[in-house]
């Protein structure tokens, strides 16, 4: 594993955990690399070592042992979670494996001067099959006070307008607890009469299920690679990565704005 490789934020704990436990407590491990060949179901049914005076020690499970001393971070089970099978799974992965341009990207943020959370859809697939970045569209028109009489110095403005590509995720009470929430995906309204529902134009926003937004970014990337037999495979591959900072969308309520 290249640790230096990782891209971790601070609100990363899982990974962050990781690291720690590598870089701290990696001298109190000895590591043998083992090569098991791709598409393989492997089980080690012991390990031994010899010290340099001769002694054979034989080396016990982690997940053996009395109640206190047994450790075990992952393991493989049964289709039933109960049963574990004691082995390491090596699904038949491709070695190499070419990918192109992202076709659609998403970026999963938090919003504090709005107090909201959106998905934003920086790149969708347009008709044709290339991708297009969405931040082409025109936004929404600059705000433009009236000039009626009388003329105060300040008008009112209910809300500022939001770009089509911010789509908005509102919390939600979940079923099973009255002090759980959860984020569903929601949407503004547009400027028709009378007024629809904006909707994403890619494919990762379509989904109606729970989300729970964490700084992350999900894009759909092309990938083509070979099989066994030479034939060439292609697919649409999902990846998630850690976001960068965190959006605005400038949404504000109630505002009052200078005349010009």
């Amino acid at each position: 594993m290249n640790l230096a490789a990782l891209d971790v934020q601070p609100h990363d704990l899982a990974r962050l955990a990781l690291v720690e436990f590598a870089v701290v407590y990696g001298n109190d491990w000895l590591v043998v690399p083992f090569d098991v060949p791709a598409g393989s179901m492997t089980r080690i049914e012991g390990v031994s070592y010899t010290t340099t005076f001769g002694e054979t020690f034989t080396v016990s499970a982690a997940d053996q042992g009395p109640p206190g001393e047994r450790f075990r971070l992952f393991a493989v089970s049964e289709s039933d979670a109960e049963t574990t099978i004691g082995g390491l799974i090596n699904p038949p992965t491709a070695p190499a494996r070419m990918e192109g341009r992202a076709l659609e990207e998403v970026l999963f943020g938090r919003d504090e001067g709005a107090n909201m959370a959106w998905g934003i859809e920086r790149r969708v697939q347009g008709p044709s099959g290339t991708p297009r970045e969405r931040s082409d569209e025109p936004g929404p028109d600059p705000v433009q006070s009236r000039t009626e009489p009388p003329e105060p110095e300040l008008d009112y403005l209910l809300q500022t307008e939001v770009p089509a590509r911010w789509i908005p995720f509102v919390p939600v009470a979940k079923a099973d607890s009255a002090w759980s929430i959860e984020l569903r995906k929601g949407a503004l309204l547009d400027r028709n009469d009378p007024p629809r529902p904006v909707h994403p134009v890619g494919v990762l926003l379509r989904p109606h299920q729970p989300m729970v937004l964490k700084g992350v970014r999900v894009e759909r990337v092309p990938v083509l690679c070979r099989d066994p037999e030479g034939n060439y495979v292609r697919w649409v591959a999902r990846r998630a990565t850690v976001g960068r900072g965190e959006p605005s969308s400038a949404l504000a309520y109630d505002s009052a704005i200078r005349r010009s």
